[in-house]
């Protein structure tokens, strides 16, 4: 049976476990804002928004050798054993960045998929 870690985040009138991790080698990283925290292994990295106690993205990129906050905490930054990749959190970041990739209107579909959506979208997760 898998060792489970513990990690809560210490609010001021009690400790509140958001989750539990199951895993013995996950690391872990607040933002410097205390918004997020990375925790990853070596192949996952998830993101939990912790203004709504929420995973706000999991991704599977490789294998994994750090991950880090950079731009006021608004970009994740993950450096992988062969490159390294940066990941927009910031929603108005990403609308940019999505505008940019693709210089048309978004279906409600692609809106979506890529986080943009209203509260009609299944299992919307990204960062607002």
């Amino acid at each position: 049976m898998p060792s489970v870690e513990r990690y809560s985040r210490l609010r001021s009138d009690c400790r509140t476990t958001l989750k539990q991790f199951a895993g013995g080698s996950i690391r872990y990283r607040f933002s410097s804002d205390d918004r997020w925290l990375s925790i990853w292994s070596d192949d996952t990295i998830e993101i939990l928004d912790l203004t709504g106690n929420e995973i706000a993205l999991r991704l599977r990129p490789g294998h994994v050798e750090e991950v880090g906050f950079e731009a006021s905490s608004r970009i994740l930054s993950v450096q992988l054993d062969d490159g390294a990749m940066l990941v927009p959190l910031d929603r108005s970041l990403t609308e940019q960045f999505v505008k940019w990739l693709a210089p048309r209107s978004l279906t409600a579909s692609e809106r979506c998929m890529y986080g943009l959506g209203d509260k009609t979208c299944p299992g919307e997760v990204a960062a607002r």
